[in-house]
């Protein structure tokens, strides 16, 4: 038996499950129709899928055993769709003689005549049409197959379609009818047959556009002369006020433009913002057109809602030749737009010198100001057209004006470093000195962005190094904080003044000590900058080199006499700071010369709280070795103990109290430091504070004693077993020091009492030793447990 005679019997006349489907849904019937084993999904049906590849046989196979002809796909397409859409007459006409239904709809609402209409098979259209398909039904977006076809240029469909009445003049839900669709994509035969039954040429679309109109933008020259021997209206406007003319000069179609001058289309109407087609034709450069339109009488100084006019656009899109063309015609060369700027600030503003001269050359007035102050010369600077520039400075622009923001052409060039236009400023007097309103000169300016060689052209022609801006900063200020080191060395060389103090206080020394510039700070210091000046929160230059740890010019600062002691405002001295970020070298340094070790801050922190609580301790030791006290307090009630209890700091926590630390001296709430060991779960540092004799009796101010301290034992250790490094336990320490209380808490929080020490001692060995009898009794009723 053969592979067809195979395939008929198992999935036909045999009994194999037809139904079942792989993963991807296809049947076994779907797989032996795929013989060039083509991925086909899960959206067709068998017969859909043998409809769209043109296997007939199959089709008639499947049919001749009751597959439904009007089955659809998840999108809604039958049999019928899928083989009109790909030409399949033979098969189409089997589905029809098989009752299909030919104006079902798929979800988007096409038809089998819409799909075969859009692709252009004339033979399937004439079958459905004689088996009375409805030619006018639209699909969701309004089109139908007239439409489509008009947009695709099937001729002999769309007389078809004609021929069976199909509407000419229905149109899409965007308003568009056939006739705009052909328009628009150039088919002339079938506008010409629209025409000839009587389509209306001047319906609009939703957005006013007629078939003129669109023909007209897209350049088809013969159905522009079809629809207006048709009596097209040639100046109907689009609800954005365009007419076809405006279109087609924007667009470059010089015979339609010509077309419709000569059918008396109005040269000068205006769209709703004001453009002409003298307008759109200048900004986009279309030079045959704008001189058509010139002979034609348009008026060549008509502005838009802007105040631009076709100068204005020709020159900010530099349109050498119709510039030329609309100046011959004695267009306004000085007219401002609504912003006040001329066809020379566009032309200046985007860098199109042959315009810039062309304009210039009649007359155009080189100074004249936008509203906002900038003239021509300001805004080729801002852009940096350096051309133009020259060009308007050799012609006599005036290089001192200022723009509202107080900018000067010699502040832009400055600021943008165009090094040979600032020379040409200052070789036609440009004024070194002028302020923009925030008190910025062209040398302040340029250390933004680090022009040494401007910076010495000003200065070489007198430019003042010390004029301050609004906020107080010089141009050392400036350069400084831009780390522009070549130009401070240049201005310190030139005498700016090393102690000007900006409106904070801050002198060059302040800033460069902050940022690390050692260099400079030598050479401040050897131009006497004063050392100790404090800015208005009492920084020194010493403070400032300890935000970012500036060890190198802290001991420069030192060496030249910085007091070491001086505190800023809120009482903070370089000690203070050392240690607030963590700068130890310095620290060391401030120790080794004398810095006072027990000066406080306004909330009472010494050295000796910063490094406790930073767990510093070879800094503490020095501290102590420098005669720190260790009992001072803060205003809180905080000494170095409390913190470095508090922090767990062991090691610092021993030193403290081998120096007389005041191991039970509570802070302002009452917390003790063996309050603080326990809250922080530091068990080694409760052991030490505990055979140092502290206190486990005392209270906070919240009324815990010692039960208090072993709650926060066992809330913050890992276990209640956790052990020292000698091995005890809270059980254990608890048996040391005779607390009943603690012991039986301990046990009822499942402490184990049979855990050894490392030298081999249990709790009941501990208190046993140390006479406390009523812990023995309680262990010895436990040890079992």
């Amino acid at each position: 038996m053969g592979y067809t005679e195979g395939v008929r019997h198992l999935l036909i006349e045999g009994r194999t499950f037809v139904d079942l489907a792989d993963a991807y849904g296809r049947t076994a019937l779907h797989l032996a129709l795929e013989q060039d084993h083509f991925n086909m999904g899960y959206r067709w049906t068998e017969l859909g899928f043998v409809s769209e590849k043109g296997r007939l046989d199959s089709a008639r196979l499947l049919i001749e055993h009751n597959a439904s002809v009007d089955l659809v796909t998840k999108d809604g397409r039958t049999a019928l769709h899928l083989t009109s859409e790909n030409g399949h007459l033979d098969i189409a006409r089997l589905l029809i003689e098989h009752n299909a239904s030919v104006d079902l709809a798929t979800k988007n609402g096409w038809t089998a005549l819409h799909l075969t209409s859009e692709n252009g098979h004339l033979d399937i259209a004439r079958l459905l049409i004689e088996h009375n398909a409805s030619v006018d039904l639209v699909t969701k977006d309004g089109r139908t197959a007239l439409h489509l076809t008009s947009k695709n240029g099937h001729l002999d469909i769309a007389r078809l379609l004609i021929e069976h009445n199909a509407s000419v003049d229905l149109a899409t839900k965007n308003g568009k009818t056939a006739l705009h669709l052909t328009s628009e994509n150039g088919h002339l035969n079938i506008a010409r047959l629209l025409i000839e039954h009587n389509a209306s040429v001047d319906l609009a679309t939703t957005d006013g556009k007629t078939a003129l109109h669109l023909t007209s933008e897209n350049g088809h020259l013969d159905i522009a002369r079809l629809v207006i021997e048709h009596n097209a209206s040639v100046d109907l406007a689009t609800t954005d006020g365009n007419t076809a003319l405006h279109l087609t000069s924007e667009n470059g179609h010089l015979d339609i433009a010509r077309l419709f001058i000569e059918h008396n289309a109005s040269v000068d109407l205006a769209t709703t913002d004001g453009k002409t087609a003298l307008h759109l034709t200048s900004e986009n450069g279309h030079l045959d057109i704008a001189r058509l339109l010139i002979e034609h009488n348009a008026s060549v100084d008509l502005a838009t809602t802007d105040g631009k006019t076709a100068l204005h656009l020709t020159s900010e899109n530099g349109h050498l030749d119709i510039a030329r063309l609309l100046i011959e015609h004695n267009a306004s060369i000085n007219q401002p737009t609504k912003h006040g700027g001329t066809a020379l600030h566009l032309a200046s503003e985007n860098g199109h010198l042959d315009i810039a001269r062309l304009l210039i050359e009649h007359n155009a007035s080189v100074d004249l100001a936008t509203k906002d102050g900038r003239t021509a010369l300001h805004l080729t600077l801002e852009n940096g057209h350096v051309n133009i520039a020259r060009l308007l400075i050799e012609h006599n622009a005036s290089v001192d004006l200022a723009a509202k923001d107080g900018k000067t052409a010699l502040h832009l060039t400055s600021e943008n470093g165009y090094l040979d236009i600032a020379r040409l400023l200052i070789e036609h007097n440009a004024s070194a000195d002028l302020a923009t309103k925030k008190g910025w000169t062209a040398l302040h300016l340029i250390l933004e962005s680090s022009h040494l060689n401007i910076a010495r052209l000003l200065i070489e022609h007198n430019a003042s190094v010390d004029l301050a801006t609004k906020n107080g900063k010089t141009a050392l200020h400036l350069a400084l904080e831009n780390g522009n080191l070549d130009i401070a060395r240049l201005l310190i060389e030139h005498n700016a003044s090393v102690d000007l103090a900006t409106k904070d206080g801050w002198t060059a020394l302040h800033l460069t000590s902050e940022n690390g510039h050692l260099d400079i700070a030598k050479l401040l210091i050897e131009y006497n900058a004063s050392i100790n000046l404090a800015t208005r929160d009492g920084w020194t230059a010493l403070h400032c080199t300890l935000k970012n740890g500036h060890l190198d010019i802290a001991r420069l600062l030192i060496e030249h006499n910085a007091s070491v002691d001086l505190a800023t405002t809120d009482g903070k001295t370089a000690l203070h700071l050392a240690f607030e970020h963590g700068h130890l070298g310095i620290a060391k340094l401030l120790i080794q010369y004398n810095a006072s070790v027990n000066l406080a801050t306004r909330d009472g922190w010494t050295a000796v709280h910063f490094a406790s609580g930073r767990g510093d301790l070879e800094i503490v030791q020095l501290l102590i070795e420098h005669h720190a006290s260790v009992n001072l307090a803060t205003i809180d009630g905080w000494t170095g103990l409390h913190l470095a209890s508090g922090g767990g700091h062991l090691d610092i926590v021993q030193l403290l109290i081998e120096y007389s630390a005041s191991i039970d001296q509570p802070t302002k709430h009452g917390a003790t430091a063996l309050h603080l060991a326990s809250g922080g779960g530091h068990l080694d540092v409760v052991q030490l504070l505990i055979e140092h004799n502290a206190s486990a009796d005392q209270a906070t101010k919240h009324g815990g004693g010692h039960l208090n301290v072993l709650q926060l034992l066992i809330k913050h250790c890992a276990s209640v077993d956790q052990a020292t490094k000698d091995g005890k336990t809270a059980l254990h320490l608890a048996s040391v020091t005779g607390h009943l209380d603690i012991a039986r808490l301990l046990i009822e929080h499942k402490a184990s009492v049979n855990l050894t020490t490392n030298d081999g001692k249990t709790a009941l060995h501990l208190a046993s030793v140390n006479g406390h009898l009523d812990i023995v009794s309680l262990l010895s009723e436990h040890k079992h447990s």
